[in-house]
């Protein structure tokens, strides 16, 4: 499966405009995609501006490309986004997902990122699975988790 990673920002004005906008058109419209896999959109308040990372869920790269068309490593942002966003990322990021565990009604997201040797990647991955998944999952109010590579 493949994780498509993108960020946004709107003023918080215009914050439930666009949320508005995700919810009854954007995604909506995706969903009519064949491979297309889902959602979660993230948001957080950042000084006078709010943050969104939306990552969108793909069986694969050709699923991608069917969304995104051959220039798959160009953002996606229609008309209307684009007059409600401050700015974005013009280059969304693609990772395999690995891992997907726990139910799909988070409350907070937390995102983390770390790094490791190409040659280190399976031996890390063996290693959250065996230990840190666990006693993540073990967490009282934890309720489920995403782990994504991405190479090269």
């Amino acid at each position: 499966m493949i994780a498509r990673l993108w960020h946004g920002w709107t003023t918080k004005a215009n914050g439930g405009i666009y949320e508005r906008l995700l919810l009854e058109e954007v995604l909506p419209g995706i969903r009519q995609v064949s491979g297309y896999r889902g959602a979660h959109v993230l948001r957080r308040e950042v000084n006078e501006e709010n943050e969104y990372i939306t990552l969108t869920l793909f069986d694969s790269m050709d699923a991608v490309r069917a969304f995104a068309g051959e220039d798959y490593g160009m953002a996606v942002v229609p008309a209307e986004a684009r007059k409600l966003l401050v700015r974005y990322e013009e280059r969304p990021q693609h990772f395999e997902l690995v891992l997907r565990a726990g139910t799909e009604k988070g409350r907070i997201g937390r995102v983390w990122h770390g790094a490791v040797p190409r040659e280190k990647s399976e031996s890390y991955l063996h290693y959250l699975r065996q230990s840190s998944i666990q006693d993540l999952q073990a967490s009282p109010g934890n309720e489920g988790l995403l782990v994504l590579r991405r190479s090269g």
